[in-house]
C-alpha cells in the first residue's frame, strides 16, 4: 500500500496536537 509523505502543514497540525494533549495531562497532573 502506497502513503505519501504528509506534508509540513499535516505535520505542523499533528505537533500542535501532540502538544495541545501534554499541556492539558500537565493541568490535570497539577489540580491534582
Amino acid at each position: 500500500i502506497y502513503e505519501p509523505e504528509p506534508s509540513d502543514d499535516d505535520l505542523r497540525e499533528h505537533r500542535s496536537l501532540i502538544r495541545e494533549i501534554i499541556q492539558s495531562d500537565e493541568v490535570l497532573k497539577k489540580s491534582k
